[in-house]
This record gives C-alpha cells, sequence and structure tokens, in this order.
C-alpha cells in the first residue's frame, strides 16, 4: 500500500475526530452520554468484569454514541431545511 493511501486515512480520521470534539462542544446530550462512558468504564474497573462484558459495553458505547451523532445529523439537517416551525420537520426530529 501506498503511502499516499495512509495520508488520506490519517486525515480522514482527523476529519473525523475533530468533528466528534465539535459535536461534544455543541450537543448537551452528547456530554452525558461521554459522561456515562466514563462512569460505566470505572465501574467495569471496579466490578472486574469478563472480557466478554467488556466487549459488550464497548459495542454498546459505540452504538450509542452513533446513534446519539446520526440524530444529531438529522436534526441539523432539518434545521438547516426549514428553520422556523413545521410540524413536519416536528415528526422527523
Amino acid at each position: 500500500m501506498s503511502s499516499g493511501f495512509f495520508h488520506k486515512l490519517v486525515k480522514s480520521f482527523g476529519f473525523a475526530f475533530s468533528g466528534l470534539i465539535q459535536a461534544v462542544k455543541s450537543e448537551p446530550n452528547l456530554k452525558i452520554h461521554f459522561t456515562a462512558v466514563a462512569v460505566v468504564t470505572i465501574a467495569g474497573f471496579v466490578f472486574k468484569i469478563s472480557m466478554l462484558e467488556w466487549l459488550i459495553v464497548l459495542l454498546l458505547f459505540a452504538l450509542i454514541i452513533s446513534l446519539e451523532l446520526l440524530n444529531t445529523a438529522v436534526e441539523n439537517l432539518c434545521d438547516l431545511i426549514d428553520p422556523q416551525y413545521n410540524p413536519k420537520i416536528k415528526k422527523i426530529k
């Protein structure tokens, strides 16, 4: 594989990480979710959960954060399309 591929990959991850940081700064629900991730992670160490339980917890972390980011994207898109109150947009949100 060429170094150009890795450069694009690193750049792509940089954009994704930057977007995640921006979302955490601007979305209160994401702050709550990441706080919950920290609390559950600490609890996992305290209660010495098994490897399988860690895998399940990590999968659920990824699922919840991904869905919250998707929800944020849909809400922002709806606001861009119609910034005024719209009952149809309300149903989408």
